[in-house]
């Protein structure tokens, strides 16, 4: 899949998703959704930073169902946890909408027919 098709959809996702969170639970804990949006569009190339498509079979590891779901895990602590500066609120929003992206990269790339390695290799 295109770097550009990876922004787009990041950053329409987790735009998206923060929105419909916002509208449904205005006391979230999430960031801007313009914020959010642009982040994760910005950290969409991310995966393929980590492990970049120089043959067919590079998704390992970092482009794995495992992995995609340590990131969920960490982003729900991140959610949970009430920063006491304003620069802790952003150091968070910023991470959240990191993980929307990388998360947004993983789910289009899962949409291909490669699809996604369960596991994946550490190498």
């Amino acid at each position: 899949m295109r770097a550009a098709t990876h922004v787009a959809i990041a950053g329409i996702s987790a735009f998206g998703a923060v929105a419909v969170i916002k509208f449904q639970y205005p006391s979230a804990r999430v960031p801007d959704p313009v914020f959010a949006g642009i982040v994760a569009a910005l950290a969409a190339g991310i995966p393929d930073y980590l492990e970049p498509a120089t043959s067919p079979h590079h998704r390992q590891f970092c482009h794995s169902a495992v992995f995609a779901t340590a990131l969920v895990a960490v982003m729900k602590n991140l959610y949970e946890w009430i920063p006491e500066t304003a620069g802790e609120a952003i150091l968070r929003d910023i991470l959240l909408s990191i993980g929307f992206g990388y998360l947004a990269h993983l789910g289009a790339d899962a949409t291909t027919p490669a699809g996604l390695p369960w596991v994946g290799s550490f190498s």
